[in-house]
């Protein structure tokens, strides 16, 4: 259940209120022993999204229901929630993997808006219990799997632990040793500041604003917010108040929970770093750089973190040459990119600093070139999932747009990628073996021109 008095902070999921696979099966079983349609009884289901007043569900065991159930149920549960005036409804589903080719299909092929973020959740994890930078990275350069037409990381739900594999307090007081208790307040801090700075919707689990960390997973990470009978919780050490949950915890002053609001309250401000284009700066050692644009504004942030006991100095290329870049979270000073857009900054200790640029990122004066490198003109489309790959001639702030034609068809956009490497996974299945395709890859970087190329193509045989 939703610590209630997390409720305030809008955008944020919290666990748990599940729809489960299980549940929705056993009622179309019922509905259908009852003489009514599969479908109407699907949308029976549906019906009691309107009574609980629901924006969006999460649906529990997804991977263990098979596809022809998800074909069926999505479609009705979306027809009746546009009737009830909800036709954004966001359903998002567990799939338990780090796999994203398994986790991408189910909202670019089987209907869902979007599935949690696994891999998101175990390179956070590990970063804020201290490992390498380049788990970030690597993690993030999975997104490309989640473009499609009307879908894209930005709308995975990220976590961090969870009633399964247990709490993030958990983990990090495995990871950090022998930490003491402010350390702890901040490693888990450095993971909630890159949950409400980077792409995607922050999910948070009941407990984690005030420090609860449990022994393990399942039973071992589900303890009450209300004071506690239970016998294997009572000995749980809180982090940031050391008090137990055998105790009261709705405690708002809990330094945990103040941070959640005050990042809830930057992301609310700045809403760039809710749904502004994400590019990867540097991922060395400790330090982790990113920044965030959003396409009409233009303007870039900058946010770097640091997961070492000692200051740590960064420098990363941005998109805004002469600006200055000032803070707006964290401790960190005003700094300029200089002529070739290049910025330094010192990041604290077990720390995260979001700086603002003081101007646009500015408009290219001359048209861009396009290189697609993946498919080449000529060849023969060998799987089911493609990898297209296209260059840009120099690293301007662009979006690329791919779509195709069939046998001279109408176009259809594939889907659109606003950070390098600039790629995108076709998953073709429903075109023929033997179709001509014509690829057209569309640039946009805020100059009023578009420049666009092609690659013409034939669909193999694909087993």
């Amino acid at each position: 259940m939703c610590s209630a008095h997390l409720a305030r902070f809008s955008d944020v999921f919290c666990e748990k209120g599940v729809f489960t696979a299980a549940e929705s099966e056993r009622v179309l079983t019922a509905g259908a022993e009852h003489g009514e349609s599969i479908i109407a009884a699907q949308q029976s289901v549906g019906r009691r999204l309107h009574v609980q007043q629901a924006l969006g569900r999460r649906i529990d065991t997804a991977k263990h229901v098979n596809d022809e159930f998800w074909a069926a149920f999505m479609p009705a549960i979306r027809e009746v929630a546009a009737a009830e005036g909800k036709p954004d409804f966001f359903m998002f589903g567990e799939v338990f993997t780090t796999d994203p080719i398994l986790m991408s299909r189910y909202p670019t092929s089987l209907g869902f808006s979007s599935v949690l973020d696994f891999i998101f959740n175990n390179v956070v994890r590990d970063y804020a219990g201290g490992s390498d930078a380049t788990l970030l990275a690597q993690g993030f350069d999975e997104d490309d799997w989640y473009t499609d037409a009307d879908s894209s990381a930005s709308m995975l739900v990220k976590f961090l632990g969870n009633h399964d594999e247990g709490r993030l307090g958990y983990f990090l007081t495995q990871a950090a040793g022998n930490a003491d208790d402010a350390e702890l307040v901040r490693r888990m801090g450095l993971a909630y500041e890159l949950m409400f700075t980077t792409r995607g919707v922050p999910l948070v689990y009941y407990g984690d604003e005030q420090g609860f960390t449990g022994t393990g997973g399942d039973q071992l990470a589900r303890q009450s917010m209300f004071p506690s009978s239970t016998p294997e919780y009572l000995d749980d050490i809180n982090i940031g108040t050391g008090v137990t949950p055998g105790e009261d915890n709705f405690d708002p002053s809990h330094p945990l929970y103040m941070l959640v609001g005050q990042l809830q309250a930057l992301r609310q401000e700045h809403p760039t770093l809710a749904t502004g284009a994400q590019l990867t700066r540097t991922a060395l050692g400790g330090t982790f750089a990113f920044s965030r644009i959003d396409r009409d504004q233009r303007v870039e942030y900058i946010i770097a973190t640091n997961n070492r006991s000692t200051a740590s100095p960064v420098t990363v290329a941005t998109a805004t040459p002469d600006a200055t870049f000032s803070p707006i979270y964290g401790e960190a000073g005003s700094e300029t990119s200089g002529s070739a857009g290049v910025l330094s900054v010192t990041v604290p200790a077990l720390s995260t600093v979001v700086l603002m640029a003081d101007r646009p990122v500015p408009v290219p004066a001359d048209p861009v070139s396009i290189t697609i490198d993946r498919p080449r003109v000529g060849i023969e489309i060998p799987t089911f999932i493609y990898r297209m790959e296209v260059e840009l001639s120099d690293d301007r702030f662009a979006e690329v747009t791919f779509s195709v034609s069939i046998d001279g068809g109408h176009p259809q956009v594939l889907g659109v990628d606003d950070a390098p490497p600039y790629r995108l996974y076709w998953r073709n299945g429903a075109v023929p073996d033997g179709a001509n395709v014509e690829l057209t890859v569309a640039v946009a970087d805020g100059s009023g021109i578009v420049v666009a190329e092609t690659s013409t193509v034939t669909m193999g045989p694909r087993g």
